[in-house]
């Protein structure tokens, strides 16, 4: 290891196309397992309320895929920010990956700070995401412009159009 390197996976950049964790390549485990999605092998893609469904299957063919929703089914156990978040009328989401070890490598990657997988082994295993790292996850979709800054809104631009990315 040269001086100054990090010994964090997380930190360096792809082989592929040289770039790092959030800014656009999710290819840091460095084992060529996941290629960036530069290269069209390694997708994430976001998916609607009622796509859940749909969003399992990409997640089953080896996709990664947000599934972004306003649905608490208990508002009692839920965590704060997720009811925050859909008090204020934001989407929350389920990032399904089949792929364990891709999934906590990429869930951190957005800067979710409690990995908590549910549904373990089942079609629907995921990670919920709320708050920057569910932005961040959206900015690294494939399919980012097509989602609508606010459940119900498909009028209005992107979310990222109005942060100006």
């Amino acid at each position: 290891m040269k001086a100054g390197q990090s010994t964090d996976p997380l930190a360096h950049p792809c082989r592929h196309c040289r770039r790092g964790v959030g800014e656009g390549c999710w290819n840091y485990l460095g084992k060529g397992k996941a290629p960036c999605s530069d290269r069209g092998r390694f997708r994430i893609r976001a998916f609607l309320c009622r796509e859940v469904e749909e969003a399992q299957a990409f997640a089953a063919e080896g996709g990664q895929a947000l599934h972004l929703h306003t649905i608490i089914m208990d508002r009692e156990k839920a965590p704060r920010c997720f009811v925050a978040a859909v008090d204020r009328g934001e989407f929350i989401a389920h990032f399904f990956d089949q792929n364990v070890r891709r999934l906590y490598a990429t869930a951190a990657g957005f800067g979710v700070r409690v990995l908590c997988v549910e549904r373990r082994g089942e079609p629907g295993q995921h990670i919920d995401l709320c708050g920057e790292p569910l932005k961040r996850a959206l900015r690294a979709c494939e399919n980012a412009g097509e989602v609508p800054a606010r459940p119900g809104l498909r009028e209005q631009p992107s979310l990222f159009d109005a942060e100006g990315e």
